[in-house]
């Protein structure tokens, strides 16, 4: 056994350094630099002070960042293999591109102290290499033989026949005369340790393989079972060696791990035995380390932080941001702010409540966090419990919803609602309630339901509030009176049950309490109505009755249809309307009816004939509509049937009228047309006879006289067979109404007056817009009359005025000519529309009588008024109006 002094691997490395001249670094698990070769330094122009200690990649101001070192050493460490002649080109700022050979095994270090690696770097720049090279290399070997006695581990060199040709003295007290000399006996107490206990055969021997050019590493377990049955656990690793000349080596580490292997198997059946326990526990945990990595994650809290793939490599940083913490009150949680964080920090962390926002599901948990000390006081990490309170928080905010929900329904509600203790005191009322009793709510309060009851109510509803504590009803509801504050009744509907605890004992009243004054009003106005509608229904001067839509009969009917068709109410409640209307009038009843039925029409009215049960015909005039029902579909009609025989009498009596008056119209056209020829034919003859005679007749002055009084007569007798036919041409005439601008009309009558006398003024205001609907013939000449008189009786006025305007009186219009002219007394009225009545004599004012009876009978052929009011020697006003 080489030097026993040597157990540190800084010592360790630093012999293995001193001995090689090819570049050479042993690096530790974390690639930091624990020495380097003398060579390693001078090639590659780095200090001692500036690589050791630091990592590979940041020596040389990160010249030795190589990417695909990294990649190497990286992998070496993960897949726990060895780099074997991996051929690499790099170019470095001092001396520029270099072809380097890198070779590098992983060592471990006996007590199970962090294992070594080491690292060769060879210059293969140049491709030729000089026999002093390898006479340097066989030194070089020498000196590694010298370098592995000192190794903790066993490390031999086998030849192709598995000889030992070169080992350190733990491989030869491992390995005695090892291969095919070997006692069979004791090869078979060395076995792998597979997934299945079975023993490995010898040619799978990492030496073996190592023969055939296969590299082992990391190394297969062996177990050796000694005559005392003790188990000794061994790491066996090899790799090819070439032992030049073609010659097939291959080189052994082979280290003890029977401590390590009992220790492992106690911390994995610890670890197992823990990690049972977390993950049987139903929080999360979480265990991150001193770089705020996640060392171990159970499933509740890998399901609620949702990590996969990856996401646990990421930083810590990231890992919260995707996290998105959010507060009670929604906000973002600060990241040194966080549980983990201040635990960190040295702060120990209890149940403070946070939102997790993950893609699909969002947590609501209470955390935990402490850092991890030793008994030294030295931090390892941070362990971080996660309860899922989401549960529980969504049931709070339901919960808290619910209320709100409730209050808002409670409050807004358009019904009074209250909750009442069993003693009826009110507990809880809102604002409906107290609208419709008019107390304040505090009042309320302070009041039980029965102090605003009406006295009468209050037995009922007390019984039915007994029989719902009691569990003998559920609940009830009933119509009662309230007294409001101001002393009025108003009528409520009751609806009340009970509310009861988990032992189903009586809490409380739930009491809805709707205002139905106005229903309640509606009710016995409904009644009132019904009442009317019988009496009406009764006692009506018209038949009424209700017939059935499906087989027209009727329903009902009242006393005065029944003695109008002279059936009794039961016997037409057994006849259709069909059975006793007369034959010829039954289309004109049914085709309105059909439409009626279509939705045509709403309703209609016919005039029909029905039979009587004595036989003869009553004449009614029927209106008929449909009820239908809820869905919209035909139920009854409703028939008014009035008696119209009477009328249908009348109406026969005035068709008989008018023809005889027709008839007279005829015979006095008849006579108008004799008048006016047959009459003025004589006065034709007497006026040009007299006209003769004055011119060409030798006559005294009293002749002539006579003469001139015979043709005046005949004259004025001509203008009254004039004004004859002109009165009775009135009812003869077919009025046609149309909208008739008055005061154009009686501008235009006064124009003319005033161009036929020419010598005399009159002052005439008329005034605008007065219109009316009538006949525009017979109006002019209505207002020619009119106004010809005011201006014939302000003939002898010095400053004569005639009026034409309207005024209003109850709301009908009123026109009216007025004129300050002769006037007239007021007891002779009524002579003034006679025709042929004059109440001034001939030598005062001239005329025939006749113009303002044809005034009256243009009026009341309108279906107006006129009458007059006077004064002698102050005028005479003309009040008229036109029906339409």
């Amino acid at each position: 056994m080489a030097n026993h002094s040597i157990k540190e691997p800084r010592d360790w490395a630093i012999a293995i350094t001193q001995t090689v001249r090819e570049p050479f670094i042993v690096l530790t698990k974390e690639l930091r630099v624990l020495a380097a070769s003398s060579a390693f330094y001078h090639k590659f122009r780095i200090t001692k002070e500036g690589s050791e200690g630091r990592i590979i990649y940041d020596l040389a101001n990160r010249q030795w960042d190589i990417p695909k070192l990294r990649q190497l050493l990286e992998k070496m460490i993960f897949e726990q293999n060895n780099i074997e002649d991996f051929k690499m080109r790099h170019h470095f700022e001092v001396f520029g591109e270099m072809d380097m050979l890198i070779n590098a095994r992983r060592v471990v270090h006996e007590e199970n102290k962090p294992g070594l690696i080491l690292l060769a770097i060879e210059d293969i720049t140049k491709l030729s290499v000089t026999l002093q090279e390898r006479k340097l290399r066989q030194n070089e070997k020498l000196q590694i033989s010298q370098i592995i006695e000192q190794l903790p581990a066993g490390i031999c060199l086998l030849n192709q026949e598995g000889q030992i040709l070169l080992g350190n003295a733990i491989s030869r007290s491992i390995l005695p005369a090892m291969m095919p000399s070997v006692d069979p006996e004791r090869m078979q107490r060395w076995q792998t340790c597979d997934d299945n206990g079975k023993p490995i055969p010898q040619k799978q021997w990492p030496g073996a393989r190592a023969l055939r050019g296969e590299t082992v590493i990391p190394g297969m377990e062996f177990v050796y079972i000694d005559d005392a049955g003790h188990e000794f656990w061994q790491l066996v690793s090899a790799v090819p060696f070439d032992g030049g000349k073609d010659s097939k080596e291959a080189l052994v580490i082979i280290q003890d791990i029977t401590e390590l292997k009992k220790a492992d198997e106690e911390l994995k059946r610890k670890t197992a035995q823990l990690e049972a326990t977390i993950d049987s526990i139903p929080d999360g945990y979480i265990v991150y380390g001193m770089d705020r990595s996640i060392m171990r994650m159970n499933a509740v809290a890998e399901e609620i932080l949702g990590y996969i793939g990856n996401e646990q490599s990421l930083s810590y940083e990231k890992r919260m941001t995707m996290l998105q913490l959010q507060t009670l009150m929604g906000e973002s949680f600060p990241l040194e702010h966080t549980p983990s964080s201040r635990a960190f920090a040295g702060e120990t962390v209890r149940n403070e409540v946070m939102r997790i926002v993950r893609p699909h599901r969002n947590y609501w948990l209470s955390v935990s966090a402490a850092p991890i000390i030793t008994s030294d006081g030295s931090m390892l990490g941070v362990v971080l419990g996660l309860t899922d309170v989401t549960e529980h928080k969504n049931a709070e905010e339901a919960l808290r919803q619910s209320e709100k929900r409730f209050r808002g329904t409670f409050e807004n509600a358009a019904v009074g609602i209250a909750l009442v203790g069993l003693e009826g005191e009110w507990l809880l009322v809102n604002d409906r309630l107290c609208e419709i009793v008019g107390y304040e709510r505090e009042e309320l309060l302070h009041k039980t339901f029965k102090d605003i009851t009406h006295p009468e109510d209050i037995e009922s509803d007390l019984h039915l509030f007994e029989q719902a504590k009691q569990g003998e009803i559920a609940g009830y509801q009933i119509e009662k009176r309230y007294y409001r504050r101001d002393g009025q009744v108003v009528w409520i509907n009751l609806t009340a049950s009970i509310q009861r605890d988990d032992m189903d004992r009586p809490l409380y009243r739930i009491s809805i309490v709707e205002d139905i004054s106005k229903r309640k009003q509606a009710e016995e106005a409904l009644r009132e109505s019904e009442e009317k509608f019988r009496s009406v229904f009764e006692q009506a001067a018209v038949g009424i009755g209700r017939v059935s839509f499906h087989d027209a009969r009727y329903i009902e009917v009242n006393d005065t249809f029944s003695r109008m068709v002279g059936y009794t109410h039961e016997e037409l409640q057994r006849t259709a309307w069909s059975q006793i209307t007369h034959p010829d009038d039954l289309d004109s009843d049914f085709i309105p009816f059909r439409k009626m039925a279509a939705g045509e029409l709403e309703s209609y009215t016919v005039e029909k004939r029905f039979v009587h049960k004595k036989g003869h015909h009553v004449w009614a005039r029927l209106t008929l509509s449909l009820v239908r029902n809820s869905k919209g579909l035909p139920d009854y009609e409703i028939a008014i049937i009035e008696n119209i025989s009477e009328r249908k009498k009348a109406e026969e009596a005035l068709q008989r009228r008018t023809r005889e008056v027709a008839a007279v119209n005829r015979e006095l056209k008849a006579f108008s047309y004799s008048v006016s020829h047959d009459l003025r034919a004589p006065l034709r003859a007497i006026i040009g006879f007299s006209s003769l005679l004055s011119n060409h007749a030798q006559l005294d002055r009293k002749s002539k006289e006579y003469l001139q009084r015979i043709t005046a007569g005949a004259e004025k007798m001509n203008v009254l067979i004039d004004d004859m036919l002109r009165l009775s041409s009135i009812s003869n005439h077919e009025v046609v109404f149309q909208e008739i601008d008055l005061s154009s009309m009686a501008q235009a009558v006064a124009g003319e007056l005033e161009l036929q006398y020419p010598e005399k003024h009159v002052e005439i205001y008329i005034a605008d817009d007065l219109k009316a609907q009538g006949d525009s013939q017979l109006i002019n000449m209505m207002l020619t009359n009119l106004l010809g008189n005011a201006w014939k009786y302000t003939g002898k006025t010095a400053e004569a005025y005639i009026e034409f305007g309207s005024c209003q009186k109850n709301g009908k219009k009123i026109f009216f000519i007025r004129d300050n002219g002769a006037g007239f007394p007021m007891e002779q009225v009524d002579r003034l529309f006679e025709p042929f009545q004059r109440l001034h004599s001939e030598s005062e004012f001239s005329g025939t009588g006749i113009g303002l009876p044809i005034v009256q009978r243009v009026i009341n052929r309108h279906g107006g008024k006129i009458w007059a009011e006077g004064e002698v020697g102050k005028g005479a006003v003309f009040y008229f109006t036109l029906g339409k």
